[in-house]
């Protein structure tokens, strides 16, 4: 599964999910069922960090999916992401990637949930129009950092990071401030020659720590058993950009994230799936670089 074909499976199933759900709200749950211990999770998905080089030269990785292993209760969370390979031909006729990817939430309280995350892609696939792809079996891009979201309603639980033990029983919604350190390093010759007739430079390192702030809003439909919710938020980032090209410089972008979740949920387990994707751009030099970093699946939990 594909990031592409993943994203358009969950978008088809939110749209059609109301059609099989009922109106009623699910009853409270007991004041007890909010001192969980303890939920595994089990899912698989795909990943995602790929990037454009002036609109028009696009890079792709493989070996994105993986298997996804959670635990947690309602105030910290950690997944381990296992990848295993694409089809051996698609692995041919592209880059064999080799992917690293890491994430962990801790909930500070009612108001403030925390992330941290780490990817690091090794190996992408250029293509530019109708010029052949050129496989860059080097190229390496480092990706990780931390957010922390502030909730202004305490009651809501966002699905596009709360914790799967946290229970909502009526829809809901609220804004959300959330800032945060982002680093994005690039290692390897970042344009191939068969491409450098349209960028008449080229970049073999780069370091971009970028502070961020966004703002936003979180929305969840709730219906007897099943479940959904959506995330959207805009901002600016603050970068410091060091290449091999052109030192260090500073600049400021704009950058958007969007989340969604649903499923359905019983007593003490649940079966869902879920997206998030952010985007963010800069620029280097003569040449701007736009990308997206996110991760989709399906999951299935059970609370102990």
């Amino acid at each position: 599964m594909n990031f592409k074909n993943g994203f358009l499976f969950f978008v088809v199933g939110f749209y059609f999910l109301p059609a099989y759900s009922k109106t009623e709200k699910p009853k409270a749950p007991p004041p007890e069922a909010e001192a969980h211990l303890w939920e595994a999770s089990l899912g698989f998905g795909n990943s995602l960090l790929m990037f454009k080089v002036n609109e028009d030269i696009t890079y792709t990785s493989t070996n994105s999916s993986y298997l996804n292993l959670g635990t947690g209760t309602n105030v910290f969370s950690v997944g381990f992401k296992i990848p295993f390979k694409d089809p051996k031909e698609s692995r041919e006729n592209s880059v064999d990637s080799d992917v690293t990817d890491y994430q962990f939430s801790f909930k500070l309280s009612s108001h403030i949930q925390t992330e941290f995350y780490y990817q690091k892609y090794k190996g992408y696939f250029v293509t530019q129009l109708d010029t052949p792809g050129v496989a860059l079996n080097d190229l390496t891009l480092t990706h990780y950092g931390f957010q922390a979201f502030y909730v202004l309603d305490e009651t809501h639980k966002s699905f596009q990071f709360a914790n799967s033990t946290d229970k909502q029983v009526e829809n809901s919604g609220s804004w959300i401030v959330s800032f945060g350190f982002n680093r994005f390093s690039v290692e390897g010759d970042l344009i191939p020659p068969a491409f450098r007739d349209s960028v008449d430079q080229t970049i073999t390192s780069a370091d971009i720590k970028t502070g961020i702030i966004r703002g936003g809003y979180s929305y969840n439909w709730i219906w007897t058993g099943w479940f959904a919710g959506l995330a959207a938020g805009y901002g600016l980032n603050y970068n410091i950009i060091k290449t091999d090209l052109k030192g260090s410089t500073e600049k400021s972008d704009l950058s958007y994230h969007f989340a969604g979740a649903y499923g359905y949920s019983w007593d003490k387990s649940k079966l869902g799936a879920y997206g998030r994707i952010y985007s963010w751009e800069f620029e280097i030099a003569d040449i701007s670089i736009s990308s997206q970093a996110g991760n989709m699946g399906v999951y299935y939990s059970y609370l102990f």
